[in-house]
């Protein structure tokens, strides 16, 4: 007996295993329960899944290559495994990036017993008000420039491994007509000090 099927064979038609390719096609949803098929609204979860941007046309995805912007846009980092982002809150370690265009906080400092620390800022000012001793909130790592307009009051350091071209480990003599700049550095436990000069 000659079945049908041995003498027709059907094309266009989208079968339940293998690949298929849909073209100029409409899928009813309304008479037709649909699963794991992305869609238009709402959120869902792709899993294993390739978008061939070269076929289709994408508008509004952000891609992993190029350069794009993004507009009103939202990553929920609650929902999603971000890697190699940087994001404002928090402390991460950023590797091979370059900075460009930053600028240094400039910090005036106050009183006779200031905190010597970044955590303010990077170049720090200091008017004295009268004789001073600062103490060290430096760790290590950590540097600062210092630029004391001292008047006619001193400075006594806490523990400053000075350093100056030429040798020399004295604390420096403020210049008292103008402004004396040091800079501060800590590597360990030691914290280093050299002075630029007065100005």
């Amino acid at each position: 007996m000659t079945t049908l099927s041995s003498i027709i064979t059907p094309t266009n038609l989208v079968t339940l295993t293998g690949a298929a390719t849909l073209t100029n096609k409409t899928i009813d949803a309304a008479s037709n329960t649909l699963t794991g098929v992305a869609t238009l609204t709402g959120t869902q979860t792709l899993t294993n899944k390739t978008i061939d941007a070269a076929s289709n046309t994408l508008t509004g995805v952000a891609t992993l290559t190029g350069t794009q912007t993004l507009t009103n846009k939202t990553i929920n980092a609650a929902s999603n495994t971000l890697t190699g982002v940087a994001t404002l809150t928090g402390t991460q370690t950023l590797t091979n990036k370059t900075l460009t265009g930053y600028t240094e906080t400039v910090f005036a400092l106050t009183g006779t017993t200031p905190a010597l620390s970044v955590a303010n800022g990077t170049i720090q000012t200091w008017t004295l008000s009268g004789n001073s001793t600062p103490t060290d909130s430096l760790t290590t790592g950590q540097s600062l420039l210092l630029q004391i307009t001292p008047g006619a009051f001193t400075i006594t350091w806490p523990s400053v491994s000075f350093t100056k071209v030429g040798g020399g480990g004295a604390a420096p003599t403020l210049f008292a007509a103008g402004n004396t700049s040091i800079i501060l550095f800590k590597i360990g436990s030691t914290l280093f000090g050299s002075t630029l000069g007065d100005v």
